[in-house]
């Protein structure tokens, strides 16, 4: 079994520099990683979450998506994984380059994997990740509603209205095309 990659130096979130995001950011991108702009249909009338394709410097969101039923691992990681990492991907036989990017929350991390899975294995091994604490029940709830993982784009920070928002409201489930 092959060992994963790592091509990025991980560090922590006060050390991470706009450079560092910029670099991050073009990583994704040259990996076929897509991009999403959030919006809450409009006035939010409906309570229903829309993501709208968008380039990176307008984007909220990175998808696991992308097109065609496959997915590149995009994981939002609720505890210190950054010396367990290498660990992780190999023990579930995940073989991908991979960044791992310090969350705007303090000792979270953003994972992103460059290997590409089908959607139903993808799936699935969220769910394992799920069963294995390596992932919340509410991240692996979001990803099956949308059907793929979404986490912030790297060095974006939350909006303290959209927090409260999240806090009163269950996530609105994603509008049909």
């Amino acid at each position: 079994m092959a060992a994963a990659t790592n091509t990025s130096v991980t560090r922590p979130p006060r050390q991470y520099t706009e450079a560092d995001r910029l670099a991050d950011i073009a990583w994704l991108i040259e990996r076929g990683f897509t991009f999403w702009r959030c919006d809450l249909d409009g006035d939010n009338s409906t309570g229903r979450l829309r993501l709208i394709p968008a380039p990176p410097e307008e984007a909220d969101l990175v998808s696991s998506d992308t097109g065609e039923y496959v997915q590149m691992p995009v994981l939002d990681i609720d505890w210190n994984a950054e010396p367990a990492v290498a660990k992780i991907l190999a023990y579930y036989d995940i073989r991908g380059e991979y960044r791992l990017v310090p969350s705007s929350t303090r000792g979270h991390w953003h994972l992103f994997v460059a290997e590409r899975m089908v959607r139903r294995y993808y799936m699935r091994l969220l769910d394992r990740l799920r069963q294995d604490d390596v992932i919340s029940d509410g991240y692996y709830r979001l990803c099956a509603i949308l059907n793929q993982s979404v986490v912030r784009v790297p060095g974006q920070f939350k909006k303290p209205e959209a927090d409260s928002f999240y806090e009163r409201k269950p996530w609105p489930r994603p509008a049909t095309p």
